[in-house]
This record gives C-alpha cells, sequence and structure tokens, in this order.
C-alpha cells in the first residue's frame, strides 16, 4: 500500500483547533516559543559581540601597521612640555607728539549785518512800448502796478494804479486784458470809466488766474482799448507765495 500524503492543511487545522479549545496546549507552545526566541536572541548577541570585538582588533592592528612592518618599542609621550622663555616688555621709545594749541587773535567782534531791504520796492509807473490807433486817433495809455511784482498770496492788493490816457479819453470806458504768456490771458472786470481829465485814479484790482504757473519772474503786457485804440503796458508778476 503507497503512504498517504500529509496533507499541511490538515495539521495547521488541527493545531488551530487545540489551540483554541486546550489551554494546556496553548500554555506549552507558549513557552516553547519564548524560550526558542530567547535562545536565539542570547546566540544573536554572543555571535554580534564576538563580530565587533573582531572589527575593532583588525582596525587596531592595521593602524600599528605601516608599509607592511609592525609598530614597535615605546609608545611616545602625547604631552610633552615646552620652555617657555619669560616675557622681557620692550622698552616705549616712542616719543608723544607734540600739539600746538593755536591762540585766537583779540579784536573786535564783527559787525552786525545790516538790514536787507525789503523784497518788493515801491512801484514805479512803465511806459507803454507799442500802441495802435483807433477811429479817433491813437490813444497812449500810462500806467503803474502796486506792488513792483505781483504775486499768488496777495489776492486783491494786487492792483492796476495811476491809468492815464494822451490825449486825454474823458469819461471812456476802458477794457484791459493781461497776457502772462503760454496762452494764458485774463481779462479784468470792473474797469471803471475815465474822469474829466481821462484818468483812471482808482485802483483796479488784480487778481492771478490758476493757468499761471511760472514761478519766475515774468513779464505780463497789459492791452488797454480806448474808443477802438490799443495801447499796452508790462507790468510784472510771479506765480510764487511770498511770506
Amino acid at each position: 500500500m503507497s503512504k498517504e500524503p500529509v496533507n499541511p492543511n490538515s495539521f495547521i487545522n488541527q493545531f488551530h483547533d487545540k489551540w483554541e479549545q486546550d489551554s494546556n496546549f496553548r500554555a506549552t507552545w507558549s513557552t516553547l516559543g519564548a524560550a526558542a526566541f530567547l535562545i536565539i536572541f542570547v546566540t544573536a548577541t554572543v555571535l554580534g559581540t564576538k563580530l565587533v570585538s573582531s572589527i575593532m582588533n583588525s582596525n587596531s592592528a592595521s593602524a600599528n601597521t605601516s608599509n607592511g612592518s609592525s609598530i614597535s618599542g615605546q609608545v611616545a609621550n602625547l604631552n610633552p612640555t615646552f620652555a617657555v622663555p619669560p616675557y622681557t616688555p620692550l622698552a616705549n621709545s616712542a616719543t608723544p607728539p607734540s600739539y600746538t594749541i593755536v591762540t585766537p587773535v583779540s579784536g573786535s567782534p564783527l559787525p552786525a549785518t545790516a538790514t536787507p531791504p525789503p523784497f518788493l520796492p515801491t512801484p514805479t509807473p512803465t511806459v507803454s512800448p507799442t500802441a495802435t490807433a483807433g477811429p479817433g486817433g491813437q490813444i497812449t495809455v500810462t500806467a503803474s502796478q502796486s506792488p513792483s511784482i505781483w504775486t499768488m498770496n496777495n489776492g486783491n492788493n494786487n492792483k492796476i494804479t495811476s491809468v492815464s490816457t494822451s490825449p486825454a479819453a474823458p469819461n471812456t470806458q476802458v477794457s484791459i486784458s493781461l497776457d502772462f504768456g503760454n496762452s494764458c490771458i485774463e481779462q479784468v472786470n470792473n474797469v471803471p470809466n475815465t474822469d474829466n481829465n481821462g484818468q483812471i485814479n482808482q485802483p483796479i484790482a488784480i487778481q492771478l488766474p490758476t493757468c499761471f504757473t511760472n514761478p519766475s519772474q515774468t513779464t505780463v503786457i497789459a492791452t488797454f482799448t480806448i474808443n477802438g485804440s490799443t495801447s499796452t503796458v508790462q507790468f510784472q508778476a510771479q506765480a510764487i507765495k511770498l511770506p
């Protein structure tokens, strides 16, 4: 008769059944397993220790060998002592620098500076440079400004004063146009008529336009129109605010 082969699954099933049902079986196999693990652990520890010791001895032997020959004899002193000569300070032969104290020359103090003149001088008349004759003939206008330079913060203090006509144009309507340059033209409002002597003695307020932005002193061309005759007068202005 041929022997039936052992079925590993049958052995595993029987082992599983006894493990589940028999507590003595579980205790026996647990003890055997723990003992086997302990034997394997101790054996591995001993082998590992011997292996590490062998490697360390091999490295030590290699360190004591130079060019194939072993080094023998006494070990050199690794902590030699050295004689240190005593410290002798150098003599200070350097000469300290000398200093010369300059005494200020006595004398009278500087005189106080004179008070500078005011920035804005008194107004002066400006003569008309050009004129154009109208139907009634040429009328030339002369006028003054106050102050001598119009500025932004003067407001209504910028004025045209002392307007005169030659020949005299009494009781006549006057139109004034101011050209500040760069196409910035301002028409003066509320200009009174000339009096019986062809003059305007009351000041005419001038408000600088917002289009005037030149901070430098600028020549303003004022055109006076009377009875179709035009006459120009030059004034000065700056687009700045003075203190």
